[in-house]
């Protein structure tokens, strides 16, 4: 799961970002069959609150509906905690389910 996760983060950044600056959620709960861009726009505007968003990525399954786990990515300390404090809030009808999802630290790869 890491590897496609891990795609979220090809992000052209208009400035240097380091990579133990980025936090990551996994987001479930959202309805599969709206479109890519409804969904990345409703998780984008829940989640803004908490820090800069650099990427919402939300993988396809082989047949080319959406993957039922989504990806956000966040530059800065602590905004991955934040972003946790949503977990069950209401978006449109469909209730998020936020989780922690951070990256394997060095020693532990």
């Amino acid at each position: 799961m890491d590897e496609i996760a891990n795609k979220g983060l090809e992000v052209k950044r208009s400035r240097k970002i380091r990579d133990s600056d980025i936090e990551r959620i996994s987001v479930t709960g959202y309805d599969i069959e709206l479109p890519r861009e409804h969904v990345e726009s409703e998780l984008k505007k829940l989640f803004s609150s908490c820090g800069e968003i650099t990427d919402v990525h939300i993988p396809e399954t082989r047949n080319s509906s959406l993957w039922s786990h989504a990806f956000i990515y966040f530059v800065g300390e602590g905004t991955a905690d934040k972003a946790l404090q949503l977990n069950g809030s209401d978006m449109g009808g469909w209730a998020v389910d936020a989780e922690a999802d951070p990256f394997p630290k060095e020693e532990d790869k």
